[in-house]
This record gives structure tokens, sequence and C-alpha cells, in this order.
């Protein structure tokens, strides 16, 4: 009797294609957990743990053997599951499991798309066709999940496999829609975004492909605290200078040739790197030996990048980090071939079915963190080379694996040049300056050369020259000591840990035990940061209940070093990983203390962010301000919901400029937020009511804006607020312009308000309008100003003033204003096209239009469509499009701020040169337009005459 098993979809048992009842949920994962191990025992311990999880009933063994003596029942007298060896066997062949057979067809099929992807099109095909839920509708344990995940990362890669055939084919449609899924469901899989971007390249929408990697590069920051792969990286570099292809021979090759991150700070050589590459040949095995904390995994790292950059091996460098595994794991085997991208090669994949993917390919394995999994790493590298192969394994272990014909370098403590170097280049990293060459030495001499040592030494000089940690070493030995930052009366050596970390709550209990109590309190601290935060931050926020912020510094340190804090290099901030904090916060919560600590440091910066924003440093501010979002954010809510007033209007001083002149809608949010959470009267906090009225005129909410607007102005009487109330005023009706900026520039001069006057002599066209500007305006008030000055000149005088929009589109590039940037481009491609050069004028207008459709801004969008209306009729082009594209704007009720420079003659030409019949038509077709409807038109008539 012939027996199957269906896995995909759900669980079930077929005898001669006969269905065979199996029972509820517990009995159905018992089966499954069988069908992935066909024909192989299944220990009684490990049956339990798939089946219940962490949570196991009384009596696991009693009820397990229950459930296999009903399922025997119920299969009948040839039922094919056996007990064997203290567990169970199904004895079944792998071509009988759905989901093996699977698995068995994916290898087969990359093999065949390794050499012709075209020719292995149809079998992927099939695959994805095929592929359904793994055990669908069950509930199961953690551990069964973790068992089937590997599943489910192999259909990922089918799915990007048959995507990248089809956009080499000519169906890229097809593929965008597939891989937006699949990005949707695995965030941080760089090749689905990479396959994406490609996509949507060859569909000509470059502006979407660069969201794609955008999208790819904060999933990437957010979950796992590294940024983009090298050839991501790369990619979307081709696509903002234009090198990328949207041809259907597409040159990027689409196969990951490694998986190496870029080193996060720069590596300082080590001989033994020199050493390790010449020993390297295919066919062989080296392993670098060392303490933990001297360096090993950067040097193989190094040794890894070295190899791409040469090319020496065709088939790949592939990095494979065996920290996560247990010591008594049987196999590396799985996290080898998830590693290569070659998928699991089988249920649970072998040496063997690893060993075979790579016969005969040439690839550079780099093993790291081998030591407690010695037994494993023999295992497969005795299998590895038992069969003639091309590869060459590199392994890091803090000592020999004892692997016949093993070639070991021990990795020394730095040589004094290079401790010196390493010292500096973390220094300078810091922004510490650089120390004389005599208290480098003595430092270095005093921590033993010890790249660990070193780089926290350096990380001290914050607040310590080299001379003075020196000085303190001598007094102070536990400086030296605590580099490890373990507490002494629990530190132990991680290879004596045997407990597999099943859950997040297990991994972190053992990673705590590890921290000395300051360490583990820090850590408890900084969970108050629901994003990312700068070191400064922690500083100032953390450091309480006597601890300082060195020990702050010192403790944050460890916490990276344990991975229980993330850090990114090019951003120089920290994150504590979002499933680690939440459990944090579960299981401890945050004190009063440090919420009020963090609130206050926040409000602060909130502040200083809203006036840095208009000043010379304009640029940074915006960064901290893009960087801090969430911290900000939160900040506001703790203010509103301790009633703590002052804090909330500190925090919203100047917001409500920040949303009109970025067009940000963000603040304007969080002062509706606290608004809500609070009973105060409109009046008692105009900072924040005219904040949230500024977001609410940029959304269009113009009900809501002029019913808050009424009640400031019958009781604002500080110069100050009621200058930035006729601003709001203006954005609200800037058809009204010239009422609101008079009003606005009397009360910034009466408030001796030299931004706000600068601001609205910008938007007046007062004769020293830009005078103004480069005497008290930020880059992004000295753009505006140009661009405002430029639009309202007479048609004939503007080519003669085209260096008023190349001052504007070069400082707006320095501003990091967004909403400057855009004008900036808007006014350059208009100005490119009306003199002709449409080729070049033509990217710019469609990037401004893009950048105000996706911030749904609509009086923004409606701005760029009605200047496309404007330069169509300079141009002598498409009068019955322009007509239809001011039919359009009209029809919203929407006043631009384009309508108060547009020109009394445009509608005139327009007129002159239709036929009353054709002008009807453009403009009740115009009217019927929505937002998103007009601005297609908008940009199908920019292609148009770019095209032409």
């Amino acid at each position: 009797m012939g027996w199957s098993v269906e896995l995909l979809g759900g669980v079930a048992l077929a005898s001669d294609s006969s269905l065979k009842a199996v029972g509820g949920t517990n009995q159905k994962v018992l089966v499954a957990s069988l069908a992935l191990r066909a024909g192989k025992v299944v220990s009684t311990e490990r049956l339990i743990d798939l089946v219940w999880g962490e949570d196991p009933p009384d009596g696991a063994r009693r009820t397990l053997q229950a459930s296999v003596s009903k399922l025997r029942a119920g299969l009948g007298p040839d039922c094919p599951i056996d007990s064997d060896s203290g567990g169970y066997r199904l004895n079944v062949e792998r071509s009988d499991v759905d989901a093996l057979r699977y698995e068995d067809l994916a290898a087969q099929a990359f093999e065949v798309a390794d050499v012709d992807p075209a020719v292995a099109s149809p079998n992927l095909l099939a695959l994805v066709e095929t592929w359904e839920e793994p055990l669908a509708g069950l509930r199961v344990s953690d551990r069964m999940a973790a068992e089937l995940a590997p599943l489910h990362e192999l259909h990922g890669q089918v799915t990007e496999r048959y995507c990248s055939t089809l956009i080499d084919s000519g169906d890229p449609a097809t593929a965008v829609r597939l891989l937006e899924v699949l990005t949707r469901n695995s965030p941080t899989n760089e090749q689905s975004w990479l396959e994406l971007s490609r996509g949507l390249v060859a569909l000509g929408r470059r502006h979407d492909a660069l969201a794609a990697v955008q999208r790819a590069r904060e999933a990437l920051r957010a979950e796992l605290g590294v940024d983009l792969s090298p050839q991501l990286a790369r990619f979307e570099v081709e696509i903002l200078d234009g090198t990328a292809s949207d041809a259907a021979d597409f040159p990027l090759s689409v196969l990951r040739t490694d998986n190496l991150r870029p080193d996060p700070d720069g590596f300082v050589a080590r001989t033994e790197t020199d050493q390790l590459w010449a020993m390297l040949t295919p066919g062989t095995m080296v392993t670098l030996v060392g303490p933990g904390g001297i360096g090993k995994t950067r040097c193989v790292q190094a040794v890894g990048h070295r190899a791409v950059a040469e090319g020496t091996w065709s088939d790949g460098v592939w990095l494979v980090d065996l920290t996560t595994l247990s010591p008594d794991a049987p196999d590396i085997a799985t996290a080898v071939s998830i590693a290569i991208g070659a998928g699991r090669l089988g249920s649970q994949a072998t040496s063997r079915s690893v060993v075979d993917y790579l016969g005969g390919r040439e690839v550079l394995l780099i093993l790291d963190n081998c030591e407690h999994v010695r037994a494993a790493v023999r295992a497969f590298i005795a299998e590895l080379f038992a069969t003639r192969c091309s590869v060459a394994v590199l392994a890091t272990s803090r000592i020999r694996l004892g692997v016949q014909a093993e070639r070991v370098v021990a990795l020394d403590p730095m040589s004094m040049s290079a401790a010196c170097q390493l010292f500096n280049e973390r220094v300078s990293e810091i922004g510490a300056g650089r120390f004389e060459l005599e208290s480098v030495e003595a430092l270095c001499a005093a921590l033993d050369c010890y790249p660990l040592a070193i780089e926290l030494a350096a990380a001290r000089t914050r607040t310590l020259s080299a001379r003075e940690i020196v000085e303190r070493l001598d007094r102070h030995p536990a400086l030296a000591s605590r580099r490890i930052g373990l507490d002494p009366d629990r530190a132990q050596d991680t290879l004596n840990q045997g407990a597999r970390h099943a859950s997040l709550d297990v991994a972190l209990d053992w990673s705590l035990a590890q921290l000395a109590p300051h360490t583990r309190a820090t850590l408890q601290r900084i969970a108050v940061f629901s994003s990312d935060f700068d070191l400064a931050a922690a500083e100032s926020i953390v450091a309480i209940d006597g601890s300082s912020a060195a020990d702050v510094v010192d403790d944050v340190g460890v916490l990276v070093e344990h991975h229980l804090v993330v850090r990114d290099h090019a951003r120089e901030r920290f994150k504590v990983l979002e499933p680690i904090r939440q459990t944090l916060l579960a299981h401890e919560g945050l004190s009063n203390e440090i919420r009020r600590h963090h609130g206050e440091y926040f409000v602060e910066l909130a502040f200083q962010i809203g006036a840095g924003v208009f000043g010379p440093e304009e640029a940074r501010w915006w960064d901290r301000f893009e960087h801090e979002r969430t911290n900000l954010r939160d900040a506001i809510r703790w203010a509103a919901d301790e009633g703590e007033l002052g804090h909330v209007e500190t925090a919203m001083n100047s917001m409500a400029l920040l949303v009109l002149e970025g067009a940000d809608v963000d603040p304007g949010e969080w002062a509706e937020d606290a608004l809500s959470r609070s009973t105060a009267q409109l009046v008692d906090l105009p900072c924040t009511a005219l904040t949230a009225a500024a977001g609410r005129a940029l959304a269009l909410r113009f009900d809501e804006c002029d019913q808050a607007l009424g009640v400031l102005d019958q009781h604002l009487t500080d110069p100050r607020l009621r200058a930035m109330m006729y601003f709001v005023k203006f954005y609200r009706n800037p058809g009204e312009a010239q009422r609101w900026v008079g009003s606005m520039l009397d009360a910034a001069i009466e408030a001796d308000d030299l931004t706000l006057s600068a601001l609205a002599k910008a938007r007046g066209l007062r004769a020293d309008a830009i005078a103004c500007a480069d005497e008290h305006g930020s880059a992004a008030i000295r753009t505006t100003t140009r661009v405002f000055t430029y639009a309202t000149l007479p048609s004939a005088d503007q080519p003669g003033s085209l260096y008023l929009v190349e001052d504007a589109y070069r400082l707006a590039m320095t501003s990091n204003n967004q909403m400057a940037i855009v004008q900036a481009a808007l006014i350059r491609g208009t100005s490119l096209c009306r003199a002709g050069n449409v080729e070049r004028g033509a990217p710019f207008l469609l990037e401004s239009l893009e950048w105000a459709l996706r911030r749904r801004l609509p009086q923004h969008v409606w701005s760029v469509i009605e200047a496309i209306a404007n330069l169509l009729v300079v141009m002598n082009r498409e009068p019955e499009t322009s007509a239809l594209l001011w039919a359009a704007v009209e029809a919203t009720d929407i006043a631009p701020f384009t309508r108060v420079v547009r020109h009394a003659e445009h509608p005139r030409w327009v007129e002159a040169r239709l036929s009353a019949t054709e002008l009807e038509h453009a403009r009740a077709t115009g009217r019927t337009l929505d937002m998103d409807e007009a601005a297609r038109e908008a940009r199908k008539t920019i292609e148009r005459f770019a095209d032409a």
C-alpha cells in the first residue's frame, strides 16, 4: 500500500489516493513533524517540542503515545508510523511528501536556472502556482513555525528567480505584481527588493524604483539595524544617474554573488589577512583562531571583500554566521544553505545536499564563530572535502577545530602602529579630534594593543583624552577589565551555555544574566526610545540614579557587543531591536522618571529644531528632525498626557513655520493630538493651535483651520504669534496674498523677528526681499524669495533673469528642505523648457509633480499642474490641454500659489487659439478631473513634447 502526505495547504494523509482522517490540530502537527523527516526516526522529545512548544501538557510522553495510538487506529493495519529507538518514524519516501518534493523540484530548477534561466522559467512557474501555505489553518508552536520558516524562504527564492526570468523576457508587469507581495511579506529580503526595483525600471517607473530601494533601506534599518547591501546600493546609484537600463536585456546579473555587508567602520589592515589570502586555494580549510574581541570576524570579512573585488571566486563568497546555532546542533548545513541563497535543498538541509549543490562551483565559504559547534563543522567539512570540489573554507574559532588537514592562523593583538591607527580612526569617527602620538601609544600599550579594548577606550574620548584614560587605568584597573561588561559573579564562558534559546524571552533572559546590574539598568532605560537614538541623547536621558554619562557610554558599548543594541555606524545612531524592546517593556515597563527625562530632552530639541531649520545650519537641523521624528512625537504626547502645557508650547514654538515651509504634516498632527489630550482652551496653547491650523491648511481642511484661526484672531496679542497666524492665513488662501503677507510683515517688524520678516517680504514681493533673505534667511528662505521674484516678472523679463533660477536651485540643494528643492526644481524645469531645452527641463517638472503627489499635498499638486498649464502657453504649445488643466484647477475651488502669478495674457492666448466648441469641450473635460487624473494629463503632456 502506497502512502502520500500533503502539507501544503493543510495536512492530509492518503493511501492509494484514498484520503484518511488525521484528527485534530495536535495529530496533524505530529504527522507533519514526522513527514518533514520522511523515513527517519524523530525522537520523542523533539516531537513534544514541535507539537506543544514551550507549554507541553503534564505527562507529555503519555499524551504523545496516546496520539500516536489514535492515529494508528484511524489509519488501519497498514499505518506507516513505526516506533523506533526512543521515537517514531513515518515510513514514506521524500517524493511522497509534497513539501519535500517541492524542495527537490526547486533545487533542480535552480540548477537549470544557473545555466539557462529561460529553460527553467516553466518549472519555476509551476512551483509558484502550486505553492500553498504549509499547515494552512493550523495554530502551531513557535518551534514548528521555525521548522517551516526555511520552506517559506525557499518559496520566496523560487518567486524571485521566476520574476527575474519574467523581467528578462519582457514581462516586468507580472513580476512587479508578484514582488510587491513578496517584499510586503518579507521586508528584509534584499534580493526581492532588487528584483522589484529592476522590474520597475524596466517599466520606466524610475521614481517608484528609487522609492522601493528607500523602503528596503528603512525596513533593514528598522528591523535589523543594517544598511543596504553593496549590490542594492550600487543599483540605486545606477537609477539616480540614469545608467540603469530599462531594456529587457538588463545587464546586471540577478544572481547574488556574495552576502557580505560593507564594513561599518574602516578596517585597519592586519598582517594576518595577507597570510590568510595566500593560504586560501580550492579545496583548502584555513581556521583563524583567537580570543573573543580580537578581531577575527573583521579579518575574515576583509578577506571576503578582497575576494569579491578581485573576482577570485566566480561562484560566490558567502559568510555563514554560526552564532545562533546551539552547541548540540547536529548539522550546520541549513545555515550554510540559507547563507548561499540556495534554499534548504531538503526538508532539513543535509551536508550531502549542500555538498551536492557546491560541487563544481568555485566558492569561498566563510564559517564564522565555529567554536561551540565544532563537531558539526568537522562533520560538514569532512563530507565536503570527501569529494573533489573547488570550495575553500575560511573559519573563525576561539580554538582549532581539529579538521583533517586544517591549517591554522593565530590572530595576535595588533602591532603598535596598527593599534594607534585603529584608535585614531575610531576617535575621528566620534569627532573628538586627534591626540598626540606619545599618549596614544601609551594607551595602546596599557591595553595590550587589544582591538576591543582600544575601540572602547576610543569611545571614552568624548569625555577623556588618551593621556587621561592612561592615568585612570593606573588608578582604576576596572576601566580596562570592564570592557567585557559582565558581572564577575555571573560571567562564564558562553561555550558552556548549552541551552537553545527557543523564544525571545529565554534568549533575552540569558543575555541579561550576562550583564552587570548597571548595564542591565541602562538597557531597561533606553527602551524609552521607540526609535533609534544618538549617544548624546542616551547620555542625557539615561544617566540617573548615580550613573554618569561615561557609565552610559560604557553600558551602550557593552549592549552593542551583546547584540542587544545595534549601531548604525554611518549615522552614528543606536537602536534597541523592537522585539527586545517590547519584551523589556512587558517585563518591567518604564519609570516615570525616565519618561520625564526623555520627554524634557526632546521637547527642548523640538524647540531647537523649530528655530534651527530657518538658520544658517538648516541642513543639519532638517537631518535632526528626520532622525528624531518618533522621539519628538513621543515627547509631545508625554507632555500633553502629563498636563505639562508649558512643555507642549515650547516644542511647538516654531513648528507652524516648519509645517508650511517644509510641507511636512507631522508636527500638525502632533499638535492636534496634543490638543485632543488636553482640556485647555486654544488660547492657552497658541503655538500648538497655530501648528494644528497649519497642518489643516496644508491638508485643505479649511473649515477646521478657519475655526481655530477665528478663535485665535480674537485673543492673540503677541505680535510674533500674530505674524505666524497671518502666514497660516496666506497658505489658507494665497489668492489674498497681499492682504495677509502685508499684515504678517507689519506684525513681524513689531516683533523684531527677522525670519518672519524675510518670509513675509519673499511673499510680498518687496523690492528688498532678496537682500533681506540673504542677510537674515536660511537657504530655503533665500530659495523661495528667488522663486517668487522670478515667477512674478513679466514674461519678457524672465529670460534675462535666469540667474535667479540657477541661484534658487543651487541654494535649495544645500538647504535639505524638500519643499524648497521641489519649488526650485519646478521653476528650473519651467525655465529650461521655455528656453527650448525640454529634454533637460521635463524631468524637473515630473519630479516636482511626483513629489507633491506622493505627499498627497493637493495645493502643491494643483500648483504644479497650473504651472505646467502656464508653461504650455509660454511655449505656444497645446492650448486645449492648457485650458483643460486650468479648468481642473478652478473646479477645485483651491487657490494654488501659482494663481498669484498667473499672467493675464495666458487665458486670452488660449481663447484666441481655440474655437468656442473646442474651448468648451476642454473646460468641460477639465472640470470632471480629480487631482490624480489631472496630474496624469499634465504628466502625459510633458512626456509628449519631451519625446518630440
